[in-house]
């Protein structure tokens, strides 16, 4: 899948990205979608966060501990 701002406008079924807001809110909605994030609501403070789903944690620790080889 490519991103709404990558898009050369030969395809009429993307929606082209407006702002750098609405890729990023494109791009976490994204990641929600396909489970890489995971949604976490605070209902006494009324706020969201977002941390890695086991899947994606496992899939990014051999590069995280390659790059702090370095």
């Amino acid at each position: 899948m490519r991103t709404p701002a990558l898009n050369d406008g030969d395809d009429d079924s993307a929606v082209p990205v407006r702002n750098q807001r609405e890729q990023a809110n494109w791009k976490l909605n994204v990641l929600l979608q396909h489970r890489w994030l995971e949604l976490h609501m605070d209902e006494v403070a009324l706020t969201s966060t977002y941390s890695f789903s086991r899947i994606a944690r496992l899939f990014t620790q051999p590069m995280e501990k390659i790059e702090s080889a370095r």
